[in-house]
């Protein structure tokens, strides 16, 4: 069982200090869960901002070391998950936490752009429906495609891009139908992604090793220690993906 500090013992961390984090209210109930690569300073700066950040719950905290940044993220998401503290909001989702940009043919036979709960057209992933689709509207505007007939049925009558001189005309006249496609598939440019089974890279002199189901991370594996990941979300892969990309580490995918 680990051990709960008082917010009267934050000196007793050890400074420059790695690892994970957890903060509780009065009742000892967890409401926080958050990483750190100075796990010390990050709970000063959540006490200065008690009030503002956690309406003055945070009570009590205890803390896990872990040698490293990436398996840190890694634990801290899968902890949020198997949890759900209350403030953490983003990571604790497990269903639709995640979108992707991907596309079909609707009932007239025309290329339109919608979500998808897995990658398709491009790893790049959003939280909500709301910002998938403000990225569609953009994406249509900037490669001159049809935004009224970006869905599975339509009337037959001009957009305001035709209106504009901004579209080729598919709204009115389906005759376009086989330019419209090919337009559209070149916009998208499909890079036909891959689903993966391992990820392997060295950092700071370790290396390690990732299992996947897909797109999903099933294993991480860094030395001795070992995460297993029994539920399906895109957030650890992003967490990974991105961590890797920004500190720009190479590494190696291997495909199913």
């Amino acid at each position: 069982m680990k051990k709960f500090f008082e917010i009267s013992q934050l000196d007793q961390v050890p400074k420059k200090l790695c690892g994970v984090y957890s903060l509780f209210d009065k009742n000892k109930k967890l409401i926080y869960i958050g990483k750190s690569t100075n796990i010390s300073n990050r709970l000063k700066t959540h006490h200065r901002l008690n009030f503002k950040n956690f309406r003055n719950q945070f009570c009590y905290f205890n803390f896990t070391p872990i040698s490293d940044e990436i398996t840190a993220l890694l634990v801290e998401s899968k902890e949020i998950k198997k949890n759900k503290p209350l403030f953490n909001k983003k990571l604790r989702r497990l269903k639709n936490s995640n979108y992707f940009l991907t596309y079909s043919k609707n009932k007239k036979g025309v290329y339109y752009l919608h979500y998808s709960s897995i990658p398709s057209i491009s790893l790049r992933s959003f939280s909500s429906k709301k910002a998938l689709l403000l990225h569609i509207n953009d994406f249509l505007k900037e490669n001159g495609l049809c935004n009224h007939v970006n869905r599975k049925s339509y009337q037959s009558r001009p957009c305001f891009q035709y209106h504009l001189g901004k579209c080729s005309g598919i709204c009115i006249n389906e005759n376009f139908k086989s330019s419209y496609n090919r337009k559209f598939l070149l916009s998208i440019n499909d890079q036909n992604l891959r689903r993966y089974s391992q990820l392997t890279f060295c950092l700071g002199g370790l290396k390690y090793k990732a299992y996947y189901d897909g797109f999903f991370l099933t294993e991480f594996h860094c030395e001795n220690k070992i995460l297993k990941f029994d539920y399906k979300s895109y957030d650890e892969t992003r967490i990974l993906l991105s961590y890797l990309n920004i500190n720009k580490v190479n590494y190696r995918l291997k495909s199913q």
